[in-house]
């Protein structure tokens, strides 16, 4: 999110977009790749915690990934992770911001398919 933040705040001030519409209309779209998903998941050992099939409640704690409801709600708990202003204090906050934007994509999406 914070990312995104920034990014709109830069094409507005750069661009001289007047508003938070416009901004979002000049963000480039990224397509997921599950694929490449698929390579994340791997790095960044998911498994460990989520299970190969992201069916593992991680640490005790965490939900079952793959019974998070939509490809979405996966990409913004991995942005809410990333967020400085987030008091989760967790070991997947610190892998979570590691991932790039299209990295999050990616593996959302890669979760996604696990279903």
């Amino acid at each position: 999110m914070k990312t995104k933040i920034t990014i709109l705040m830069t094409l507005l001030l750069v661009s001289g977009c007047g508003t938070y519409d416009d901004a979002l209309n000049d963000l480039p779209i990224l397509d997921a790749n599950t694929e490449a998903g698929k390579d994340v998941y791997a790095t960044y050992n998911c498994a460990g915690c989520h299970g190969n099939d992201g069916r593992t409640e991680a640490l005790g704690v965490s939900r079952i990934i793959v019974d998070i409801d939509t490809e979405r709600d996966i990409q913004n708990a991995l942005y809410t992770l990333q967020s400085v202003t987030s008091d989760r204090d967790t070991r997947m906050k610190g892998i979570a911001q590691q991932l790039s934007s299209q990295e999050i994509i990616d593996v959302a999406a890669y979760v996604a398919s696990l279903k």
